[in-house]
């Protein structure tokens, strides 16, 4: 995938403006490239969700409804504005020490559709920790011969419309991490 760096620059600090003011997502302070790369720069939080469900004092149903609140309430501040995630699991919820959740790395570069057939793409964008995780929506996988094959062949780039994140894949992926929250870290 050969990926444009300044129109991908350029994608993600509209999108990050966007998101200016939203209470539960983790700010990002700014976005540099150079001519191979791109860098999102954000505040260090300590704990990401992953990580907060198994570490002592565990959480208690009552905070596990609160942080499942928080998730579904960020999506929303995000939808309204218009900007869907891409990317929701449990490593993307960052927590403070005080149980406040806020979803962080909004991921617009990632592919919306991914091979079934194929892991290799889910692999290098969506499972960097290995956890052999899935928290991605049915319907961004698809058959060779399908009409999102079809179409995604037409649109190299991937920038066509109807080729874009809807927010009810990032419901979905919410409810998979909801449901790791509840079932302690078990997906």
């Amino acid at each position: 995938m050969n990926l444009d760096v300044g129109r991908q620059t350029e994608i993600l600090r509209a999108q990050y403006a966007r998101l200016e003011g939203c209470q539960r997502v983790a700010a990002q302070t700014r976005v540099i490239s150079d001519e191979r790369a791109v860098y999102i720069l954000r505040q260090h939080l300590h704990n990401n969700l992953y990580d907060r469900i198994s570490t002592r004092p565990f959480l208690s149903n009552n905070e596990k409804r609160w942080i499942a609140a928080q998730i579904l309430m960020a999506l929303q501040e995000a939808h309204e504005r218009g900007v869907c995630h891409g990317d929701v699991k449990s490593e993307n919820v960052v927590m403070t020490s005080w149980n406040l959740a806020s979803l962080a790395d909004f991921a617009p570069f990632k592919p919306t559709y991914l091979p079934a057939d194929d892991p290799a793409e889910f692999n290098f964008y969506f499972d960097a920790s290995a956890r052999q995780c899935c928290c991605i929506a049915p319907e961004r996988f698809y058959d060779a011969g399908s009409s999102i094959a079809h179409r995604l062949a037409g649109n190299s780039d991937g920038s066509g419309e109807e080729l874009g994140l809807r927010p009810s894949m990032d419901i979905f992926s919410a409810g998979c991490v909801i449901a790791e929250l509840f079932l302690d870290g078990n997906p």
